[in-house]
This record gives C-alpha cells, structure tokens and sequence, in this order.
C-alpha cells in the first residue's frame, strides 16, 4: 500500500478547493458573458441557441450566481481546509446530482448533453479523494 504523508494529503486538500473554485469562477463568469453579448454573431456562429426569453435570462442568472456563490463558498472552506471538509462531501453530492440529470438527458436523446458534459464532472474523484484525504488528516491531528 502507498503511504502519503500528511503533507501531501493536505496540500492536496487544499488543491482540490482552489481547484474547485477556480473552475466554478469560470462557469459562472461565462453565462454572464452570454448573458450580456448574446445579440453578437459570435455565439451564433458557434451554434448556441440565443438565451434572450424570460426562462433563458433567468436560468443564465441562476448559474451564474449559483456557480460564483460555490467559488466563494470553497474559498471560504479552504481558509480552514480540514475543519470544512465537509464541504467536499456536500461538492461530491452537487456534482453527483448533476451527473445523474445529464445522463437522464443523454439518455432522452438532449441535443446539448454530450461526451464533454460528462467529463467536465470528472473532478468528483479529486473532490472524493480530497475529502477522503482531509478526513485522515483530521485523524492525525493536524
């Protein structure tokens, strides 16, 4: 069995939160970009469906501020990595529920739900392992 030294387990605690909020800072930056230059060509040219209706702002708005509250919420975590480890469990949970809908689209044939929809939820192991990790140093006593 490979042994990791407590070290290394809490820095990859600590990775796994920037991780976390640096991909959510993205996810909510870009809807809002959407959201404010939907009327370009560029999105069209792209493919994307313009989201100017009422359920389309809303949802636009919603993710944003859902996915930059998370960023903001795993920075807080990570001030007291172990102390808040729970909040990779309750990631895991989230990340766990979306997977679940976008296989429910994938298999009700989703035009939108792809390959690609499926991987950006790969980091689910980073955050199990994460807290797996973050639980064993709370063992420790660090």
């Amino acid at each position: 069995m490979i042994q990791i030294s407590e070290k290394k387990k809490f820095g990859f605690v600590r990775f796994a939160y920037w991780l976390g909020a640096i991909l959510d800072a993205i996810w909510g930056v870009v809807p809002l970009f959407y959201m404010l230059f939907s009327k370009e060509k560029i999105f069209a040219d792209m493919g994307f469906p313009s989201p100017i209706s009422d359920f389309g702002y809303f949802t636009l708005v919603g993710v944003s501020g859902l996915m930059l509250g998370w960023t903001f919420l795993l920075i807080w975590a990570d001030r007291k990595p172990i102390a808040r480890r729970d909040t990779l469990l309750l990631t895991v949970g989230v990340m766990l529920i979306m997977i679940v809908l976008q296989f429910i689209g994938f298999i009700n044939s989703n035009p939108y739900i792809s390959l690609g929809s499926f991987l950006s939820n790969s980091t689910i192991v980073i955050y199990g392992f994460a807290y797996y990790f973050a639980n064993d140093v709370a063992r420790g006593g660090i």
